[in-house]
């Protein structure tokens, strides 16, 4: 399987994708328990530290495996950021047993956070030991850019790309204005 993700206390964001582990379900009628009972099914996903994991495009579902471990001086609530909001269907099976649905076919209003990404809070127990879950299901491609924050890094991010956005759009506005 993939390697174990590790948390230290200066860790402030992870890039996820060489460290999952993944699992196709071509049927996609696999529930938790029974991905859990085929864990040594799982392959690495062979991703690089820069790329996303992207299947392309896919009937299937995608089952991912994500091994945490984080230092006891660490901490233990996390933001885990799937940049792609474009996905249907993402279910996440969280370390402590949480269970949330998410996906561009339901209300904003139902995502986990509200963010223009599908973002999930991680809680750690006091192990800091824990594995997450997903399951991906697209009509369109199946790209999974992952990525787990630290709380105060992935707000601050956040701000700064809507920054960005808010004078990229501005510019175009202003652009279009001046052409009328």
């Amino acid at each position: 399987s993939a390697a174990t993700v590790r948390l230290t206390q200066q860790t402030q964001s992870v890039q996820l994708a060489p460290r999952i582990s993944v699992l196709e379900d071509t049927a996609g009628t696999l529930t938790l328990a029974d991905v859990q009972r085929r864990a040594a099914d799982f392959q690495p996903s062979g991703v690089g530290d820069d790329a996303a994991i992207n299947f392309g495009y896919s009937s299937s579902a995608w089952w991912l495996r994500i091994d945490l471990a984080a230092d006891p001086d660490a901490a233990r609530d996390w933001l885990l950021d799937v940049a792609f909001p474009t996905l249907d269907n993402i279910e996440y099976f969280g370390p402590g047993g949480e269970h949330r649905v998410a996906g561009d076919r339901l209300p904003f209003a139902a995502r986990p956070l509200l963010h223009r990404n599908f973002v999930f809070p991680v809680r750690l127990d006091e192990s800091g030991v824990g594995v997450i879950w997903l399951r991906v299901v697209s009509e369109g491609t199946l790209t999974i850019p992952l990525r787990l924050w630290r709380h105060e890094a992935f707000w601050q991010e956040s701000l700064t790309s809507y920054a960005m956005l808010a004078v990229y759009f501005g510019m175009l506005l202003a652009l279009a204005a001046y052409n009328l």
